[in-house]
This record gives C-alpha cells, sequence and structure tokens, in this order.
C-alpha cells in the first residue's frame, strides 16, 4: 500500500530523476519556510532556478507548478529571487494547481509582499515585487506581461514628491491581454480587460475594457468568462 502511495506521488508530481525529486524535498520540507499543509506543495520544473534569502518565505495554500510547460522540448529558465524577510503568498485555499509558465521571472525585493490569488500566469511574464503587489482569484494573465511596483533599482526623480515604489492591486477576475505593462500605485477593478500592448499608469475601474498607451477606457459594464 505504502509503495502504491509512493509511486502516485512520484507521478502526479512529475519527480521522475533523483535532481527532480532531491530539488522538491529539499525546497518543500528544508530549505524555506512553506506553509500550508495536506496536499500544498511547490512543483520546481527542471529549469526553474531560485535564488531565496533564508529569511524569505513561501506560503502555500494550494499546489504550485513553477515554471509550467507545454512545450516539452523548451528550455526556457524560470527564475525567482526573493531577498532578505520578503514573503510571496499564494493565498487561494484549493487542491487546484497554479500555474506559473516558464520563462516568467518573479522577483520579491527585501521586505516586500506578493500575493497571488488561484490566477493564471502564461510564460515570460515579468513581476517585480518592491514593496506591495497583490493578484487575486481568476485572474488571466497573458504571455509578456510586465507587472511593477517601482521604478526600478536606485532610480529616482529629484522632487520632494518622489516615490519610487507604490503598491499594485489585480482584483478578482481580471484579463490582461499579452505585453501589457502595469506600472506603480496602479489598482486594477474586478472583472476588468487590459488590452494587449496596453501601458497601465493609472487605476482602472472594475468591468471595463482600457486600451492604448497610457491605458484608457474604450467599454464600460464588461462581463468575460474563460
Amino acid at each position: 500500500m505504502e509503495v502504491k502511495k509512493i509511486i502516485s506521488f512520484i507521478t502526479k508530481y512529475k519527480l521522475y530523476s533523483p535532481y527532480q525529486l532531491y530539488r522538491f524535498l529539499y525546497y518543500n520540507f528544508f530549505c524555506i519556510n512553506i506553509q500550508g499543509g495536506g496536499k500544498s506543495y511547490l512543483y520546481i520544473s527542471r529549469y526553474a532556478i531560485f535564488d531565496l534569502k533564508k529569511t524569505s518565505t513561501i506560503s502555500l495554500s494550494q499546489p504550485v507548478d513553477f515554471g509550467w510547460c507545454n512545450m516539452h522540448r523548451s528550455k526556457l529558465e524560470t527564475a525567482l529571487c526573493m531577498g532578505e524577510n520578503s514573503i510571496l503568498h499564494f493565498t487561494c485555499r484549493t487542491n487546484k494547481k497554479l500555474l506559473i509558465g516558464y520563462g516568467s521571472y518573479i522577483q520579491v525585493g527585501s521586505n516586500a509582499t506578493l500575493k497571488i490569488g488561484n490566477s493564471f500566469i502564461n510564460r515570460e511574464v515579468k513581476i517585480i515585487c518592491n514593496k506591495n503587489i497583490s493578484i487575486g482569484d481568476g485572474c488571466i494573465i497573458a504571455m509578456g506581461t510586465v507587472i511593477r511596483d517601482n521604478d526600478g533599482g536606485n532610480h529616482e526623480i529629484l522632487s520632494q514628491d518622489y516615490v519610487n515604489s507604490k503598491p499594485v492591486k489585480i482584483s478578482n477576475h481580471v484579463w490582461i491581454g499579452e505585453n501589457v505593462m502595469i506600472l506603480k500605485g496602479v489598482t486594477i477593478g474586478e472583472g476588468a480587460i487590459v488590452a494587449a500592448g496596453a501601458l497601465v499608469t493609472k487605476d482602472i475601474p472594475p468591468h471595463c475594457l482600457v486600451m492604448g498607451a497610457p491605458a484608457k477606457v474604450v467599454r464600460e459594464n464588461i462581463e468575460w468568462k474563460a
């Protein structure tokens, strides 16, 4: 019976090689503080790389596939970088696996918090969090999207009222198209759609379609489903 459970576990999380099994056990049970019991595991693809400070925390309440790939021969690297006292919190409590696509890059700076609900993150998405970014449930984030709550590094405009980093909030059930850029201090309302290539610099009301650079509302009272 125990042998069947072990085989089932290895098959479910695709831990076919000793290297994959070692990484799964190391990150889930020894390296970082992963919270949440039961079936909440972090599956790390073969070509994913981690750079995590010892004081960083990953909090899991659902299974997460980091580096999900639908092109089996691709070796595109998926990266996670976390600074001192940083928090990455997967907030949704469900047994459904959350997918983070291959080629994506997630950076959580020192003392910053990134929250991701039960949403879909496609390939080559960049999330740069130096303060606070939250992504709700039921969101679709298309390939090439960039989400950042900061202007980058130590860059600054020489002005008394300048702030390098401001929180970003993406509410539930938001559809973000390809190659969208979402900048600091933005809140995107529930049910909104952001068209491909948009540059989001200001808040977006709920259930609106926005497009352009900078993004502007072109339709209201939008409803959509995946």
